[in-house]
């Protein structure tokens, strides 16, 4: 057994001892009473540090920390400052012998060394320089999503959101300043992101002020003065910020922009590209590695695919099949309100069947809500956001744009990914831990743990009975099959010189994924390296961890 397989074993060991089991040699005390360790404090550090660092980070992570009225400072010189700040947090991290450590503090531990050296690693990437993102982790999904969810109701708080949003232009030109300088080292974004960004922006600046994805909490908070403030704010001073980024990327980076794709273009870029992977799915493997695991993964699971498309489809064709569900109308949605109906009925099955399958049910809940309207075209299909605190509901993002081109195959895996049994439950249970465990547990994450279970909950919810008929098991594979085939895609455009044209044709081989959605999905494997990695690389863990749960523990093994 691994020391980071032991870590996830110990951390799921602290959730099921919340259910009433044998504590853990550090548990002695109450959570109210428990004597600060050195470990805690020292993570204490660190999460008071992050905050103050990225205070939007808290608004979506529900994190009780960071000054709301503020945005990170993106200069060069605050970065290097934040670094020197990780730099002596993992020094004194390393100091301290993880084998002295009970429960508690050792995943305490292990999660905060794997953030700071997660982070630390990526700085050879020198993404700051370069970064031009359309994807969910770029600039504009990021402070749009903050701004519909960051806490309103009182003068205090309306003031922290307009100020926030007034300083964003600060944010934005710093920005223009960092890319003018990747360009002086021949540092470039992939031409394709930057149009696909400036056309965001274009689609976001044709709604009123007062209709901005950046006035959402107008939806909340209606006050009058409030809504002067902040309509006024967004109208003369952040859409002329955006509008200039918008002109300094069309006139003077998009010539500049580089036509590659890949990390391989870059300097470093190889080395980048593992660094990317290690900080997101906390394994160091080799780009090659993972592109032959991800062929193996697709063979496995087409496999599995032509069993059902045999038995309840009359076909052994699976391509021509998965073709079919993609394009045929029989197999596709026909209104927005359908895909709205399929999402919130797979949950309701999902919530009603939690009891009998985990110990601990949040509270909260999964709401389902449209995305925003700037952010449906070049958005993925769904995504799912944090609770504002303990006991508040997730948010499970859909994408109805064009419903007519989105297969209905795939749906449930979906719902069941970004809702429950996925990313709405474990981002809940870890908020309502409460005093079970340390604030770093409950804010930060790597990846391939958080994509790792929502994609295993995709196969669990089948095991629960969830899936509705033989054309949402066969999606749930194809689903899956579309997380193996990020095995081949990514680390083949990154590391061996694939085009978008080839990553977008294999893909469209192996998913019933909408020609549109594929063509965004690639613009983000381009634009976040390693991350698209994650999902099957961390469910292949919980996979394996629940084997060795089982074999250990023989006939004491419970699925709760």
């Amino acid at each position: 057994m691994s020391r980071r397989t032991t870590l996830l074993l110990a951390g799921l060991t602290m959730l099921v001892c919340a259910q009433g089991c044998s504590a853990p040699r550090d548990a002695a005390p109450t959570a109210g009473t428990r004597t600060r360790s050195a470990v805690d404090s020292l993570a204490d550090e660190y999460v008071h540090d992050y905050f103050a660092y990225r205070p939007e980070d808290a608004v979506l992570t529900g994190a009780p920390y960071g000054d709301g009225s503020r945005v990170v400072d993106n200069s060069i010189s605050s970065i290097a400052k934040w670094r020197t700040t990780e730099d002596g947090l993992l020094a004194r991290a390393v100091a301290i012998n993880p084998d002295n450590l009970g429960e508690r503090d050792w995943v305490t531990y292990g999660l905060l060394r794997e953030n700071l050296e997660g982070s630390i690693g990526l700085r050879i990437c020198k993404f700051e320089l370069w970064t031009v993102d359309p994807s969910p982790h770029g600039w504009l999904s990021a402070y749009t999503e903050v701004a519909d969810l960051q806490p309103l109701g009182t003068d205090t708080l309306e003031r922290n959101v307009v100020r926030r949003t007034a300083a964003l232009p600060a944010f934005l030109d710093t920005e223009v300043v960092n890319l003018r300088a990747g360009l002086t080292q021949g540092l470039a974004a992939p031409k394709v992101l930057v149009h696909s960004v400036i056309s965001q922006i274009d689609d976001l600046l044709k709604e009123a002020p007062s209709a901005s994805a950046f006035a959402a909490g107008l939806k909340r908070d209606s006050a009058p003065q409030f809504k002067e403030q902040l309509v006024t704010v967004i109208g003369t001073e952040l859409y002329p910020a955006m509008k200039r980024y918008r002109d300094f990327l069309e006139k003077e980076y998009l010539p500049k922009a580089r036509t590659s794709v890949g990390l391989s273009a870059m300097p470093n870029g190889t080395a980048c590209y593992r660094a990317s992977v290690r900080q997101n799915s906390s394994l160091d493997i080799a780009p090659d590695s993972i592109h032959r695991l991800g062929l193996a993964q697709v063979d496995r699971i087409a496999t599995e695919m032509r069993t059902i498309a045999n038995r309840d489809f009359k076909t052994t064709d699976v391509p021509a099949l998965l073709r079919r569900l993609r394009t045929d109308t029989a197999f596709t949605f026909h209104t927005r309100d359908e895909i709205r109906d399929t999402a919130r009925a797979a949950i309701a099955r999902a919530q009603a069947a939690l009891p009998k399958w985990f110990g601990i049910v949040p509270k909260g809940g999964v709401v389902v809500r449209d995305y925003p309207e700037f952010r449906e075209v070049a958005g993925a299909i769904g995504e799912n956001l944090a609770p504002e605190k303990a006991g508040r509901p997730s948010v499970f993002l859909i994408n109805t744009y064009d419903p007519t081109h989105k297969p209905r195959a795939s749906f449930e895996a979906l719902s069941f990914h970004e809702g429950v049994p996925g990313h709405g439950l474990q981002g809940a249970t870890a908020l309502e831990l409460g005093g079970a465990a340390h604030p770093i547990t409950r804010y930060f994450y790597t990846s391939g743990y958080v994509e790792g279970w929502a994609l295993y909950a995709e196969g669990l919810a089948e095991e629960m009975g969830l899936y509705a008929a033989p054309l949402g098991r066969l999606g749930l594979r194809a689903s899956q099959s579309a997380r193996a085939s990020r095995l081949v895609v990514d680390p083949a455009i990154h590391t061996m010189g694939w085009t978008r044209d080839q990553a977008v044709t294999y893909m469209k081989a192996h998913t019933t994924w909408d020609d549109r959605l594929i063509e965004a999905e690639v613009n983000r494997y381009i634009a976040w390296p390693g991350q698209a990695t994650s999902y099957m690389l961390g469910q292949m863990e919980f996979l394996t961890d629940r084997q060795m749960a089982k074999d250990s523990l023989g006939a004491r093994f419970d699925i709760r």
